[in-house]
This record gives structure tokens, sequence and C-alpha cells, in this order.
């Protein structure tokens, strides 16, 4: 298929260098001084699609696209003028235009040679769309991961951080990239003597069930500490063993936790405060009444005693019933603050509610 005109049949040297052309995957293609294909390896037939019948002798910039053949030209008669070039040697990126009009991603590498006095040219073309492809996909998993909430941090087998996305660099106080490089130990609140057994457990897990999930005390830049929860899993790139751990921080949720437990414990106590007035108001309605009847009976028996005796026994009856109102006063405000009616909007005297939390 590669048959430059200016390569006698029969040659050895020639034979051989067209063999390991013809080897080459990548496309090669050559090209005179005017710019008109020549060679064409079988690589070029799968990349563009052209049977050699179809491309001898066409001008190269078919196989561009048109925005880049008035560079094209301007840089074929540049170097016919001065016989220099600025891409010659070079490998650049761009499209290149396929037999049916389908654009792709390449590299291209163009030199220069001559052969039988006459000047040639020869292009390297690789297709790069897999490559392309495969960076685009990477670059979105960087985004999707240097965009998550959640904490990711990967290590070798060694413990040694290789990758932390923004989450955890802010989570944990640090700049970006001051985590690589670093034992993962500088993140977790672990004595020395357990770090060993934490490892084997994690490694454990991940190789029986894929995965390890837990709770780990961690240890932000400044020293302060908090809990967050972790999933750790395998990951195998290149033959090289790395674990994918990812971290969500608990402090709100602890926070929250407590806050829930500490209202819970504060309905209970309101409940048991309802449950204490009730049971006080019910002895205590009887006292006060039968303090009231005593003093009517006092009252009553009063002119046979000696007024000496009826002042102090109305003092003794005074204190008591005064006793039985601040007791009264006391259930009623544990009432109030045990919230035992329906809530609702109405005037309040705040003095009063003052008064008894006092």
């Amino acid at each position: 298929m590669f048959t430059p005109k200016t390569w006698p049949t029969g040659d050895t040297e020639p034979s051989r260098f067209r063999a390991m052309i013809e080897s080459v995957r990548d496309a090669v293609i050559m090209a005179d001084s005017e710019g008109r294909i020549i060679g064409w390896n079988r690589g070029a037939h799968e990349t563009f699609g052209y049977d050699v019948d179809e491309i001898a002798a066409i001008p190269l910039a078919l196989l561009m696209p048109q925005r880049y053949r008035a560079a094209h030209k301007r840089g074929f008669a540049h170097f016919a003028k001065t016989g220099e070039s600025a891409i010659f040697g070079k490998t650049i990126e761009m499209c290149a235009l396929r037999k049916d009009g389908t654009e792709f991603p390449c590299e291209v590498t163009v030199n220069s040679w001559v052969a039988s006095g006459e000047m040639q040219f020869n292009a390297f073309v690789r297709d790069i769309t897999d490559r392309r492809r495969a960076d685009a996909a990477l670059l979105m998993q960087a985004r999707v991961l240097e965009s998550m909430n959640e904490a990711v941090v990967v290590t070798d087998h060694e413990g040694i951080i290789t990758y932390a996305n923004r989450a955890l660099e802010r989570s944990f106080g640090f700049e970006p990239g001051e985590l690589i490089g670093r034992l993962a130990t500088t993140l977790h609140v672990i004595p020395l003597e357990e770090t060993a057994r934490r490892v084997e457990t994690v490694v454990a897990a991940v190789s029986r069930a894929g995965r390890w999930t837990g709770e780990c005390q961690n240890r932000r830049k400044d020293g302060t500490t908090f809990t967050s929860k972790v999933s750790v899993t395998e990951l195998v790139v290149d033959d090289r063993k790395l674990f994918v751990s990812v971290q969500e921080d608990l402090t709100e949720q602890q926070e929250l936790r407590s806050k829930l437990l500490m209202s819970d414990r504060m309905a209970s106590v309101g409940t048991l405060a309802a449950g204490v007035a009730h049971e006080i108001n019910n002895p205590l309605a009887y006292v006060t009444a039968n303090l009231d009847l005593v003093v009517d009976e006092i009252e009553r028996i009063a002119p046979g005693l000696a007024p000496e005796d009826v002042c102090e026994l109305r003092d003794m009856l005074a204190s008591a019933k005064e006793g039985a109102e601040r007791v009264r006063k006391i259930v009623r405000g544990l009432k109030t603050f045990s919230r035992a009616d329906k809530e609702a909007i109405v005037p309040l005297d705040v003095t009063r509610v003052l008064e008894w939390s006092i």
C-alpha cells in the first residue's frame, strides 16, 4: 500500500522500510513539495477511510477541516520561499477530517527530507479520540470529587496520602495539596499502639467484604478533634493497591442528637413536674380547707379562752395558711413549667413567670 514514486522497485532497504511503515498503527502520510499525497500506509487508510487509488496525488489539505486550510497554505508558501517551517519536528494537536466528513482530534508530527533531489514531507498522525474521551472522563471524575460535600482521601498500601479532595482539606483545615505525601495517621486520633491493629482490621474487612465502615476520631490541623463516619474501599490502578476513604463529619449530627436528648429529658422532667403538682394539690386542698375551718372554730370559742391564748393560736394558724399558700404557688409554678396544658398565644403576666422562676 505504501508506494512512494521515488523508491525503485526491488531495492532492499526501501522494501524493509515499507514493511516497517506498514506495521505502524498510526497514520503515515508522504507528500511532495506541492502538498500532494504520494505515500500512504495501512494505518492512514484505517484512520481516514480512503483507499490508495482515492488518495493518490490529492492535496494534503483535504485531510484537514476548512478552518485549518488557509494556515496550511500560508505555511507551504512560507517554506517554499524561505526553506523554514515552525512546525517541522514538533508534535502539535489539531483536528483531521475523515472521508465521511467527520472530524477527529489528532497529534501530528511533520518532517521533511530529500529524495532524488526533490523535497518531500512525511506526517505521522495519531488519532487521540480515545485519549480525549479518557481525559474528559478523568476531568469529570475529578470535578465530581472536588464538588462533593463528603471528604475523600486516597492512600497507598503504606498509608501515604496520594489524593485529598477540597472537602477533606477544608474539613481538616489544610491548604490545597498540603496533605499529599503525608501519612494518613496525621488525620486520626489513634494511639500508636492501636494504629497497626486498626489498619489490620480495615484491610481484613475490605478484603473480605469489599468495604469497611465505622467511626473515627479525627484531628484537625489546629489540634481540635471531631468524629466522622468512614467508609473504606480498595482500588487497584496499574497493579497498585490504593485505599479510598469517604468521610462524613458527624459533628452536626452529634450536636442535634445531644439537643434531642436534652429535649427528651426536659419533657420527662415536665411530665414528672405535672404529676408531682397533681399529687400535691390533692392533700393541699384539704389542708387549706381544714385550716379555714380551724380559724372559724377559734373565732367561735375565742370568748371562752384567755386573750393571750387566742392571739397565739391565730398567729400559728396564719403562719400555717401562709405556708399552704406558698405551696399552692409553687404547685402552680410547676404546672406552668410542665406545660401540661395545650400551648396557646395569650396575654401573659411576665412578672409572675419571673417570680416562679426565681
